[in-house]
């Protein structure tokens, strides 16, 4: 039988960026279903607006029809009402009020049960992490892909939390992501203010939508990331600890982050046999 250390499974790498670019919070992808031969739907695009929701702060606009001046607008923020639409087509948008990550990717799969065919996953934050905020990067209007795309992104500037969540959506023979997860090597580096300002900790975290709050679990690899120091938190390769996926990854501080410097790089392998 072969020796578990020098098993001949790949090891994937995991990259958790503390980046305006990176560790997108959801997915997002579009594909016509309408069933109305009379009135189908070929055109959908998606808006994220950091600060312009009636509160100023972060608003999800997407536009659904015929085309860019024939459409309908679903409208998704933590505010009680919805805005004008800015491109002015849509006289009466649909509002959804929508106060964490894990309700706006409910609220956005709750579409397809109009034939919107609009499908989403949450990606890189907890299900509970706040949308009431003005904290994200405004994205322009754009095409919505029939392919996943990943978007919703952190002002690195302007929070101290960053997040990765392991095993969604790569998929190693369709069984990491719910699957189970050898942790061979965690190495971190928090450019922060202080030895024990920075922490990083994993939770087991299987469920898409708002649900993940109830559901998350935390893990037992809770530690300090010394300041400004590239630390091996975890060498588990002569015997790599198995945890079932997905797995939530999160770098937090008191203080500050500093951008394209803090991170965190988790290698693993699918355990499934």
């Amino acid at each position: 039988m072969r020796d578990r250390a020098n098993d001949s499974r790949p090891i994937r790498t995991a990259f958790l960026d503390f980046s305006d670019s990176k560790n997108g919070l959801m997915r997002l992808k579009w594909n016509d279903i309408s069933k109305t031969a009379s009135s189908p739907k070929p055109y959908a695009t998606a808006t994220i607006d950091h600060n312009s929701s009636d509160d100023s702060k972060l608003i999800v606009l997407l536009n659904i029809g015929a085309s860019a001046s024939d459409y309908t607008q679903y409208q998704f923020s933590a505010y009680a009402t919805g805005i004008t639409d800015p491109g002015g087509i849509d006289s009466t948008p649909t509002h959804t009020q929508v106060l964490t990550l894990g309700a706006l990717v409910d609220a956005l799969n709750a579409l397809q049960d109009s034939d919107l065919g609009i499908y989403a996953a949450r990606l890189h934050g907890p299900a509970d992490y706040s949308l009431d905020t003005d904290d994200f990067i405004t994205q322009a209007e754009a095409r919505i892909s029939p392919f996943f795309t990943e978007m919703l992104y952190k002002d690195a500037s302007e929070v101290k939390t960053a997040a990765f969540r392991l095993g969604v959506p790569e998929d190693a023979n369709g069984k990491v992501g719910r699957g189970r997860i050898e942790i061979v090597r965690i190495v971190a580096f928090c450019n922060s203010n202080s030895a024990t300002d920075c922490v990083f900790k994993m939770s087991y975290d299987p469920t898409e939508g708002s649900g993940g709050a109830g559901d998350e679990k935390e893990l037992a690899y809770s530690r300090y990331v010394p300041d400004a120091a590239i630390t091996t938190l975890y060498d588990f390769h002569e015997a790599p600890p198995v945890e079932r996926g997905p797995i939530l990854v999160e770098m937090t501080a008191t203080t500050t982050f500093t951008e394209d410097t803090t991170y965190a790089r988790i290698a693993y392998r699918n355990a499934e046999y």
